[in-house]
């Protein structure tokens, strides 16, 4: 069993390129190793998002049977829970793999960059095995995540393209996903590489899946923003469920930043010029003022004046939403 430790740690500094890091592991710690089969698994997966339901109802049993069956439901839960946080474990050293073969291929090129990992919380899994009804735990791809993030678009597309045919590489790439060319009905945009872990040395690891996503500053930008808003109120805009208000914002932010990406606009630091800007032009209100602006998205109005987006349901009678899932220009 690979036992990797750090006598003297040091301070990590994320946005130096040039500094060295390991992943620390406490003296007699060991990577844990899948204890359980795949179909036990995806069993333990289907109890994970079971809700508690007596075989009778609850007016026609005793409280002594109703206890009792509510007891069994929690051993079976507990059960389950050992079962699915070994297989989150058990992603932890390919995880690893994957993540050192980023940092190296990263530290190579001629920009500044950032490189994070992560098991997917117990949270998120009972979440995604809810909204993907039929899934099976033990195909789910991005239990163990590594992303990478860079300074443009063109520098994503030229670290996958370091992946793509890659005789380097022993583990084995199964897809590549491409959301910025094909984004998410969120918004979402990143590119997503899919590989099965192989290993001579470690065949207790092999076919396990890890998620390798790859995105710009911006994207990463907007997707820390994704998330950060829907932990404050308390709804998955990430997951496309939660206020049609905020869905569409982010929506339309996501297509804003894409253009300005892709050099179709110019936006100038005081965002000057709007009605020939392409971007902006279509999101003017009535008076010629812009309803998504970079300095609005940042500011809140000043106090005793109305933000664009309240400006906009004054305007025109109702709130600011999506009407599908494709709908791409502001209503009204």
């Amino acid at each position: 069993m690979r036992l990797t430790t750090s006598d003297s740690p040091k301070p990590d500094n994320l946005l130096d390129p040039d500094h060295e890091r390991t992943l620390p592991c406490l003296p007699g710690m060991a990577w844990a190793v899948p204890e359980f089969s795949r179909t036990k698994v995806d069993a333990a997966g289907d109890i994970l998002i079971r809700e508690f339901s007596p075989i009778a109802s609850a007016g026609d049993m005793s409280v002594d049977d109703y206890v009792d069956q509510y007891e069994d439901f929690q051993h079976e839960l507990t059960a389950a829970l050992q079962v699915i946080n070994n297989w989150r474990s058990s992603h932890s050293y390919p995880l690893n793999a994957l993540q050192m073969s980023l940092r190296r291929r990263v530290r190579n090129m001629k920009t500044a960059w950032l490189v994070a990992q992560r098991i997917k919380r117990l949270p998120a899994i009972q979440l995604k095995l809810r909204i993907n009804k039929g899934m099976q735990r033990s195909r789910m791809q991005d239990i163990g995540g590594c992303r990478a993030v860079v300074s443009t678009v063109r520098m994503v597309n030229h670290l996958v393209s370091t992946y793509q045919g890659s005789k380097s590489m022993k583990h084995e790439l199964v897809r590549i996903t491409d959301y910025i060319e094909k984004p998410r009905p969120t918004g979402y945009r990143s590119v997503h590489l899919i590989y099965r872990h192989q290993s001579e040395t470690h065949q207790e690891y092999n076919n396990l899946r890890i998620e390798m996503q790859i995105r710009s500053r911006l994207q990463h930008a907007w997707a820390t923003a994704v998330e950060t808003i829907g932990e404050f109120i308390g709804q998955a805009l990430k997951s496309n469920l939660g206020e049609a208000n905020w869905l569409r914002f982010f929506q339309l932010m996501s297509s804003a930043i894409d253009k300005v990406l892709s050099g179709a606009s110019k936006v100038g630091r005081r965002d000057r010029g709007h009605a020939k800007n392409p971007v902006f032009s279509q999101f003017l209100l009535s008076d010629g003022t812009p309803l998504i602006t970079s300095k609005s998205v940042c500011q809140q109005p000043a106090k005793g004046k109305v933000g664009p987006l309240s400006r906009y349901a004054t305007e025109t009678g109702r709130p600011y939403q999506r009407t599908s899932a494709s709908d791409e220009d502001p209503p009204g």
